[in-house]
């Protein structure tokens, strides 16, 4: 049997399933008696050389533990925040065994036994526990199922957790899939897994089965269908720096890499807020503005930091001050606030809301607007509100959405535009960090009566003004 498999694979705490399957949405979706629990042991094979993988093919035979077993071929992967599409085909078989003849005739196009002409290899195992649900929910039939369980691979002897929800489409539309994938991230903290099963085990052998991304950008089609399109590219990319955040990478680089990627999503929403008259973006924008606050200002007692070192590195008398002391307990409350940001699923969030809101949104006579065209209007309005801000920090803020618009649009215009900006806005960071900075020791002494605060302070306000001359 061949069939199209859509589904949505998310990582969620055993506390939070619960309170997610306790909802009151939930309880209303589920299908009541529809609760099943399954014990699947699945062995996935290749060619020594692994033919399959290089093809683009995973296969694997699972022993479904009812007494039946099937033989499966997935190929034509497509990952997008969590939303996986590949074409899937089974047959069933009598026995635990790798079966390689019989897809062909389904809809491969050839049989495995053209690529493994010497037979395959048993890779890894995953054995899981699987307990699913059926929902209703709109016109669409899902099923969700939670699986717990472990990846061994019999090559390495290695082992990977396995604990995570998976939402299948059964009948229905990715629509539906996005509008519900929003109201779970909106009732409890979600991430995304954007690696199969099949993944995670080749991991485990030390192969790589990444896919390569191609870029999007908005061209001349419907800019509802555009903006859908490039604004899931670039939340897929924002999740996956998040996740990288999460795994406690809090180096600069991987702060800087969040933010930018959340900055594309910024310029997108508030490019579609631009279309839109009743509001839909407007929270989601308030949620992106403050996770990207949250982590500049990680970056910005960093950069504080760095310029107390180098008095200390200066002058000597400066070093293992209350100032020094002071600023990384400052710090680290930061990190602390910006990961509990990410814990929370707020970007996760953010992405899922802002997909199902322009996945069933309708703007007046959208047929008609052309997304390139449009974002030239919206950038020329952009443009000018810039060359009038007298403000550092808002026209930081003006530049940088004109900059990450214009890199999302197929066109010159934009393009040439992004590059006479990228000079003016290379100033503007420096004074906005500047007068952010200038905050932060501000608030410093509000905070204190320190009698050595007030002196190093004086130190780094010098410093900044110093900066300006």
């Amino acid at each position: 049997m061949k069939n199209k498999e859509i589904e949505l694979k998310l990582l969620i705490s055993r506390a939070d399933l619960r309170k997610l399957l306790n909802a009151n949405f939930m309880q209303e979706e589920i299908v009541k008696g529809s609760k099943a629990k399954h014990n699947l042991v699945s062995s996935y094979y290749d060619t020594e050389d692994l033919y399959f993988k290089k093809n683009g093919i995973a296969y694997r035979v699972r022993d479904k533990g009812d007494g039946s077993f099937e033989a499966t071929v997935k190929t034509g992967k497509k990952n997008q925040g969590g939303i996986t599409e590949r074409i899937e085909i089974n047959i069933p078989l009598d026995k635990d065994e790798a079966v390689l003849e019989g897809f062909g005739a389904l809809g491969l196009g050839y049989e495995l036994t053209e690529l493994a002409p010497d037979g395959v290899t048993r890779l890894f195992t995953v054995d899981v526990e699987r307990t699913t649900y059926d929902l209703k929910f709109h016109g669409s039939t899902f099923e969700l199922a939670v699986d717990k369980g472990k990846i061994t691979s019999e090559l390495t002897k290695n082992k990977a957790k396995i604990d995570e929800m998976e939402i299948e489409i059964k009948e229905g539309s990715v629509k539906d899939l996005l509008q519900l994938a929003a109201l779970i991230s909106q009732t409890v903290p979600v991430f995304v897994e954007p690696r199969s099963k099949f993944a995670r085990g080749l991991a485990l052998i030390g192969e790589d089965a990444t896919y390569p991304v191609v870029k999007r950008k908005m061209g001349d089609a419907s800019v509802r269908n555009e903006l859908l399109e490039t604004f899931t590219q670039k939340g897929n990319a924002a999740l996956l720096a998040q996740s990288v955040v999460m795994q406690d990478d809090l180096s600069d680089s991987a702060l800087k890499n969040l933010a930018k990627q959340s900055e594309y999503m910024l310029s997108l929403m508030l490019f579609a807020s631009e279309l839109d008259s009743k509001g839909l973006f407007e929270e989601y924008i308030d949620m992106a503005k403050e996770i990207l606050h949250v982590i500049y200002r990680v970056l910005d007692l960093r950069e504080m930091h760095a310029l107390w070192r180098s008095v200390d590195v200066q002058g000597k008398a400066f070093s293992k001050t209350i100032m020094s002391i002071t600023l990384n307990d400052n710090i680290a409350k930061a990190e602390a606030v910006l990961v509990e940001h990410l814990k929370l699923g707020k970007l996760t969030a953010v992405f899922y809301g802002v997909q199902s809101a322009l996945a069933s949104s309708e703007w007046d006579n959208e047929e008609y607007m052309e997304a390139a065209s449009i974002a030239r209007n919206v950038l020329k309005k952009w443009q000018e509100a810039f060359e009038s801000e007298k403000n550092p920090e808002a026209a930081l803020s003006l530049a940088d959405k004109i900059i990450y618009l214009a890199r999302s649009v197929e066109a010159k215009f934009a393009d040439k535009l992004a590059g006479n900006l990228k000079k003016k806005r290379n100033s503007l960071i420096s004074k906005a960090l500047d007068k952010r900075m200038e905050q932060e020791i501000i608030r410093m002494l509000q905070l204190t009566n320190s009698k050595y605060i007030y002196r190093d302070a004086g130190v780094l306000l010098g410093m900044l003004i110093a900066k300006k001359k």
